[in-house]
């Protein structure tokens, strides 16, 4: 899917994806954004204004370009870190329209439980009261098919890992008891309490 040569990466899209290169005034400055489409939902990214960095859309060969555009050796690592950065943020949003994204997360503890109670997410987490948290249904799509996992799904994966990690401050996994909020497959190091 990618292939790698000196400055340049190039990025195949797949056939289920369309690529649109706008222009947009935002607060009297014209910007360039790039607008993804597919099956899964549609994801508009701004494009860098860095002359030395650049993306090129080939609609002729389906590919995206990342190319670094410089002669010193400092610019050109500097923007080898940003061409991957760009890359990988690029084949997330790729895979996020074309096939959606999944976060399992599964909450450990006595009763602690999750449930969808007219259109909020509603956890009870050992506090006094439970916790009801709203979510986007245009962009986010929550299930929860045992009371102690939920899974999100979207085809924004950034969004995703925000709603994800604002799920977990509400009971972040503690090491002495084993309870929280944890990831799908997460382990943590257990440690011992004090001893009388």
């Amino acid at each position: 899917m990618v292939s790698k040569y000196s400055n340049i990466q190039i990025i195949h899209i797949p056939p289920n994806v369309s690529v649109n290169i706008t222009w947009m005034s935002v607060s009297g400055a014209c910007n360039r954004y790039m607008l993804f489409e597919g099956p899964k939902g549609a994801i508009r990214i701004k494009l860098s204004d860095d002359p030395a960095l650049r993306v090129i859309y080939s609609k002729s060969e389906n590919t995206l370009i990342v190319r670094g555009v410089t002669e010193e050796h400092q610019d050109r690592m500097m923007n080898k870190g940003l061409m991957g950065t760009i890359k990988s943020h690029i084949l997330n949003i790729l895979k996020g329209v074309s096939q959606g994204h999944r976060i399992q997360m599964k909450l450990v503890g006595v009763g602690y439980r999750g449930a969808i109670h007219r259109n909020k997410l509603i956890l009870k987490l050992g506090h006094s009261n439970d916790i009801s948290i709203g979510y986007d249904h245009n962009r986010i799509s929550i299930q929860t098919p045992k009371p102690n996992i939920i899974i999100l799904r979207g085809a924004d994966l950034d969004l995703l890992t925000q709603y994800a990690a604002a799920l977990r401050s509400y009971r972040p996994p503690e090491p002495y008891k084993g309870k929280g909020v944890f990831y799908k497959d997460e382990v943590i190091r257990r440690k011992i309490g004090k001893k009388n």
